[in-house]
């Protein structure tokens, strides 16, 4: 069971999220007019599925259950596997069962090692549980979120549970630029309705239409999306350094040669994909994307070829070594071993 363990636990976790959206996508109701006076709600998921139909409250008690199997049991699932072994986790022992969870505690300090359920709870919460609330409050369902948000982000900053300085950064900058949407989706609502007339909305928000805070929105995911790109490059240039300070001038210049191969193909044909399909927005984008993406990769091809390389050395030295001819290998004893 200890062996099934981690890979259980690694599915749950990520299929959670996922699943949980589809169970309370049942309480996802639109709205549409069918005459000045009378509205009708359909599925936002299946619009051919009427919200107040009999298959829907069908669909609600099915749904109903899977709540408390999903978004429910499985957090409570994944909280109680590290509420029991506490002690060890708190303590830092390698043990069986804190190795079987270590996907999710090992990127935080011990003493906060149950703080991927935290995170968790607040993403289920803000994308999934406020579904419940219905359409007609749609400003509760902000509300909530960002009641949800704010307490998170302020132990998030004080706390600063997670390890590595940038990976707090990126925690705390996701969570300020999500605080954000949720503001600006609340602003675009007020300027959409109807209720209230344009001199009002001048006066409420100091414009009218909501295209400048879908600008504003696009603006600030750009802004995160480069400073998520920018650290991890700064990330992998710090343990590229390190690893190049462990080597050769010459094995050096190789990795630097096929890390810029990796990113020039792999982000330049991304950059040239985006910018087909999406236009420049887009190419921007799948650049900053996969350029670092392309370097890991080619990185990690250097490495497959220098270790095929080390393998086939390995057997021409062996070979020889058994027939007696002396190894024509250029390596020290201490490097073919």
């Amino acid at each position: 069971m200890l062996g099934f363990l981690p890979l259980v636990l690694l599915i749950v976790f990520i299929f959670l999220p996922a699943v949980s959206r589809s169970v309370f996508s049942v309480w996802d109701c639109q709205p549409y007019k069918v005459s000045e006076d009378s509205t009708v709600f359909y599925m936002r998921r299946d619009p051919s599925m009427e919200c107040s139909s009999g298959d829907h409250a069908k669909l609600v008690a099915a749904a109903i259950v899977f709540v408390f199997m999903w978004p429910i049991g499985m957090q409570l699932f994944l909280f109680v596997t590290l509420w029991v072994n506490r002690k060890d986790l708190r303590l830092g022992r390698t043990t069986a069962h804190t190795r079987a969870t270590h996907f999710l505690t090992g990127g935080y300090k011990n003493p906060y090692y149950y703080w991927e359920t935290v995170e968790l709870f607040r993403r289920l919460m803000c994308t999934g549980f406020i579904i419940l609330i219905p359409y007609e409050y749609i400003f509760l369902r902000i509300a909530i979120a960002v009641f949800v948000s704010v307490p998170v982000l302020v132990i998030t900053a004080i706390v600063m549970p997670l390890r590595r300085f940038e990976d707090n950064c990126l925690s705390l900058a996701s969570q300020s630029v999500l605080i954000l949407a949720y503001s600006f989706c609340a602003a675009i609502r007020v300027a959409n309705t109807e209720a209230i007339t344009d001199p009002q909305k001048v006066a409420i928000l100091g414009f009218s239409s909501p295209a400048g805070m879908f600008r504003a929105l696009a603006f600030c995911f750009i802004v995160f999306l480069i400073f998520l790109v920018g650290t991890y490059a700064y990330k992998f240039n710090e343990l590229y350094a390190t690893k190049i300070r462990k080597r050769g001038e010459a094995e050096a210049q190789e990795s630097a040669t096929w890390l810029l191969l990796g990113a020039s193909v792999f982000g330049g044909g991304a950059m040239a994909a985006g910018g087909a399909l999406f236009g420049l927005p887009g190419g921007i984008v799948g650049g900053c994307i996969c350029l670092p993406v392309g370097a890991g990769l080619g990185a990690l091809a250097q490495s497959v070829v220098s270790r095929m390389s080390s393998q086939n050395a390995t057997l021409v030295v062996t070979s020889e070594a058994k027939t007696g001819q002396t190894p024509s290998v250029q390596a020290s004893s201490t490097e073919v071993v």
